[in-house]
Parts: C-alpha cells; structure tokens; sequence
C-alpha cells in the first residue's frame, strides 16, 4: 500500500511539472509581441500566441487544428501556403516580408522567418513562424533616403562640394566639387 501511495504521489508531482513547464511555456510564448505560429506538416496550426490570434481575429483555440484557408482570404492563404511549402522543401528558415490585415483594418507590413520545426527523432515535423512588425521601420528608411536625395540635389543645385565621414571605418569621401572649389584634384 504504501508503495502504491509513493507511486501515485510522485505521478502527480511529475504532472504537476509539466503543467508548470508547459503554463511558463505559454507564458513565455504570449509575451512575446511578435506574431508567433507553429503548423504541421500539413499546414494545420498547431499553436499561436495572442498577437497571432490578434492577427486571425480569433482566440488561440479557435486557430488550432485549422489551415491557413480556414483564417485567411484565399489569395493571402496560397501565399502563405506556398512560402511554407518552399521552406519545407528546402528544410533551412526562409524570411519574406508580407503586408497583413487585422480585422481592425490596420494593414501592416511584416518580416516574417519561417523555419522548420523538428520532433525527437530530428525529423522535421512542421513549421515554427515569427512575424515582427516592420512597418514604422521601413516608413524610417524611406523618408531617410527621401532626406538624402533632397539635400543631394540641393548640394548639386547649388555647387558646393562636400565629403562625408564614416565613422565605422574613419574614412573620408569627398565629391568632385570639392575638389574644384578647392583648386585642386582628385589625384593631387
């Protein structure tokens, strides 16, 4: 008796551990602000967290066991179908970008790495996905590079030369009409 006792003692401590290894697991997954997914094989989803359920317009629950054809436009779901399936094919992490709708009509541009997902046995059982918003990033770089073309034709415009330095490798670039308003050359 007391054997049998000791067994079912320690069979529900054991559980009691992968119900905490798997609750700081789900925690650790929804804290996450990027869009996190799992599918298998067959591009059912295994898992999300709470910004991808965001994303769906569903709760995590309602995303399990169904495919892409189930939670997106047909048109969005072959794309994502297809970059799976390449990644799957080619067995390495695959990154596009993507533009993604919510349902409360944000349309947001997203990175997202796609990358197989493997079993025990290092066979590859599915997909693991993280989609990060880039949106604000990219809105950066294009008014950056609409910045430096302004101020180029303004330096064009007006002929004055310039360098620039960089400051990774300490170097100099000067441009040609620098070197003309200074009287000399490139060579020099």
């Amino acid at each position: 008796v007391a054997a049998l006792l000791s067994s079912r003692i320690e069979n529900r401590r054991a559980f009691a551990d992968v119900q905490r290894q798997q609750s700081l697991m789900s925690n650790l997954i929804n804290s996450i602000p990027d869009l996190i997914f799992y599918k298998g094989m067959d591009g059912t989803y295994l898992g999300a967290n709470n910004a991808f359920a965001g994303l769906v317009g569903r709760p995590v629950d309602k995303i399990v066991d169904h495919s892409d054809y189930d939670l997106f436009p047909q048109e969005v779901a072959d794309f994502f179908r297809e970059n799976d399936r390449v990644m799957l094919e080619q067995g390495e992490s695959r990154s596009n970008e993507e533009w993604l709708d919510f349902p409360d009509g944000r349309h947001l541009l997203y990175d997202t790495l796609k990358t197989p997902l493997y079993g025990p046995d290092e066979d590859i059982i599915g997909m693991l996905g993280i989609s990060r918003d880039i949106t604000e990033r990219k809105e950066q770089e294009a008014a950056l590079a609409q910045q430096r073309e302004r101020l180029s034709d303004a330096v064009r415009t007006a002929q004055l030369g310039y360098w620039e330095f960089d400051f990774a490798t300490g170097n100099f670039t000067f441009d040609e009409d620098l070197y003309e308003l200074l009287g000399t050359s490139v060579e020099a």
